[in-house]
């Protein structure tokens, strides 16, 4: 729902009310992540007009920062209302809706306002790193606030810089447990990004632990403590399980193309199954000591990148559907889909020998 002014409704039909933190998330976690995964462009641009006023009735100061903005309601997230950075948590969450917008236009060839998007973007990034970086952790009061919810939301929305990341996770993200399920497992997803694998599934464990162990229930409440609606759309600590542990996102709109980088964390064995709008990507993983195997079908449409991970051991051959596709020690060139069909050798990073695969059905063994 849409005033006149141009306010998104916070709340559903019949209870229109201006949330201004869940109508940025909204256009992020909303708008552009429903567009990214489907491809519908038709409602990308019947919606974008809209993201676009939104963005434009939001006032500046003159540092940079945003104007804090109260709408019907200030609300941001459940948990003890004290130890939330409502300033923080508020700029952040412009500036993933700007960052976003900013991808809604070029997907739709309109540059009409790309500078403001620019200008807006660097602006306000330069802002809360001045204001807000308190050498070790963000806070708009750091005698006052160390929010878990700020800080994981610096991360996955790009204005943290990764020199910073560890520092973020030790010094607020492992010891502070304020959010809801709300932002929970948007704090799950900033360790991940950290390299934080294990703290992130420790947290989980700890927080959800209650609730995954309680027989009479077989879903996730609004509170952490067990309150509330008891099958809440805000609980998704699974992201962290499909994206950043069995490591399988979408690089490019609708799947066209995706990516699978494990981060087995302390676990021997995974299995995740992924319903794309190209079809099922099923995928599994196990290893010990000395091998690694990966099972893959990807579906017609779709075109996948997977990681052999280098963490375990040292990898000195792989092979694909009982092909060997590498060998340590040896040039592989990267064109070599001729005497591989359907595989394509795309080198190596410090974490990752990377094979791009066509679909199909796949097998992979990679041994010491």
């Amino acid at each position: 729902m849409i005033s006149e002014s141009g306010v998104f409704a916070g709340l559903g039909p019949g209870r229109f009310r201006e949330l201004p933190a869940q109508s940025l998330q909204f256009i992020e976690q909303g708008v552009w992540h429903y567009y990214y995964n489907t491809g519908d462009l038709e409602t990308l641009a019947y919606a974008y007009p809209y993201v676009h006023r939104y963005l434009s009735i939001w006032d500046k100061q003159d540092n940079g920062l945003i104007v804090f903005r109260n709408g019907a309601w200030k609300w941001t997230d459940w948990g003890p209302q004290d130890t939330i950075d409502y300033d923080v948590i508020q700029n952040a969450l412009y500036y993933s809706a700007l960052v976003s917008a900013r991808k809604m236009a070029k997907a739709l060839n309109d540059n009409t306002h790309m500078t403001f998007y620019d200008q807006s973007i660097t602006a306000l990034k330069k802002a809360f790193q001045q204001h807000f970086w308190q050498d070790g952790f963000y806070s708009s009061k750091p005698n006052k606030l160390k929010d878990d919810r700020a800080n994981a939301v610096a991360i996955i929305f790009g204005l943290a810089e990764p020199s910073q990341y560890q520092q973020i996770v030790d010094n607020v993200l492992i010891p502070n447990q304020f959010a809801s399920p709300h932002f929970e497992w948007m704090i799950y997803n900033a360790m991940a990004m950290a390299g934080r694998y294990d703290d992130a599934l420790a947290r989980m464990k700890q927080r959800y632990g209650k609730q995954v162990d309680n027989k009479e229930r077989s879903t996730l409440t609004e509170y952490m403590t067990g309150g509330g609606t008891e099958n809440h759309a805000w609980n998704a600590p699974a992201t962290v399980l499909s994206q950043y542990v069995a490591g399988i996102e979408p690089t490019s709109v609708a799947w066209q193309s995706y990516q699978i980088m494990p981060n087995m964390a302390h676990m021997k064995r995974i299995k995740q199954l992924v319903p794309s709008v190209q079809g099922d990507i099923n995928f599994a993983i196990s290893r010990n000591n000395n091998s690694i195997n990966m099972t893959l079908t990807s579906p017609k449409g779709s075109t996948a990148t997977v990681g052999i991970p280098k963490t375990y051991f040292k990898v000195n051959s792989i092979s694909i559907n009982e092909q060997q596709v590498f060998k340590a020690g040896l040039l592989w060139p990267t064109d070599n889909t001729d005497q591989y069909p359907g595989i394509r050798y795309m080198g190596e990073d410090d974490k990752y020998l990377k094979f791009e695969l066509a679909p199909d059905d796949w097998i992979i063994q990679a041994d010491q």
